[in-house]
């Protein structure tokens, strides 16, 4: 059964990379002892003088590598999360979230209708305006058919189910839009598209969240409220972060307010997926390819 998971998260699984901390801890002398501090004095100059060396012979041998290496530091890798072959930063961080083994978007079906629902609890006043404005833009922008509907109570959780049938009945549940007051940090949204496998085997995503924190200070004005809900929406529909600071979906937040051409060209493509024929029913039926 398909969870929402953060895009993170979700990067971080489908690229078999491990949560847990790569490194061990080691025991170390005292720092205040003198046989430390003696140690140190005598090992800094030599360390220095070997990291120098080492350094300017590799830029020397291979700058460019060096400089690739220095803008994964800041961006992450840039490696296919499905066919481990290198890719560009545009293929790889600045367009799809999710991409099947033959370079295709993971996307909505373009032939069912989706509901976004909204759970205001903890959002500033307006809110509900506000999130109508921006699923219209998504919807317009990737031609989905995407529509808001009744208000919910289910609870804001990253960790939230594609298929509740006590709650929604025997179909998938809805994108929801909520804002959570604890498991985010300041001014940080959360969420992404939910994702199952098809019986043709062919990932598809069949619903979403778009998690807000209630205490980010994005609240506090409509423009940029209506700007996190687009990323959040974005996200959802299957953009991953940029690395082009113009864009909306720049990496860390501090980009643009509305999404950039190749943004909003990324959009349409997430609008033309394929379509599956029975999204009416979730839970461990499968889908019909």
């Amino acid at each position: 059964m398909g969870r929402i998971t953060s895009v993170i998260v979700t990067q971080a699984s489908r690229l078999g990379v491990g949560l847990e901390p790569s490194f061990s801890l080691r025991e170390f002398p005292d720092a205040a002892s003198d046989t430390y501090l003696c140690t140190m004095k005598r090992a800094i100059p030599t360390i220095l003088t070997v990291v120098f060396v080492l350094g300017a012979l590799a830029v020397l041998r291979q700058p460019d590598a060096m400089l690739k290496w220095l803008e994964e530091l800041r961006f992450g890798s840039s490696t296919s999360a499905t066919s481990g072959e290198a890719a560009t930063p545009s293929e790889s961080t600045s367009q799809f979230a999710n991409v099947r083994p033959d370079g295709s978007p993971v996307t909505f079906s373009p032939c069912s209708k989706w509901t976004v629902s909204i759970n205001s609890d903890y959002g500033p006043p307006g809110a509900k305006d506000i999130v109508n404005d921006a699923v219209k833009e998504i919807r317009k922008a990737t031609g989905l058919k995407l529509s808001v509907g009744q208000d919910v109570d289910e609870p804001t959780a990253l960790d939230r189910s594609v298929y509740q049938l006590d709650r929604y009945g025997d179909t998938w549940a809805p994108i929801l839009v909520g804002w959570a007051n604890d498991g985010l940090s300041s001014d940080e949204t959360g969420g992404g598209p939910g994702m199952v496998e098809n019986s043709a085997g062919k990932d598809t995503y069949v619903s979403g969240l778009v998690a807000l924190n209630a205490e980010g200070s994005f609240n506090d004005s409509p423009a940029q409220l209506k700007s996190a809900l687009l990323r959040g929406l974005g996200h959802v529909v299957g953009l991953a972060y940029s690395q082009d600071s113009n864009s909306l979906m720049y990496w860390d937040g501090s980009g643009s307010m509305e999404f950039s051409q190749d943004e909003m060209a990324a959009l349409k493509s997430l609008g033309e997926g394929e379509c599956v024929s029975t999204l009416g029913s979730g839970g461990d039926k499968g889908l019909a390819g």
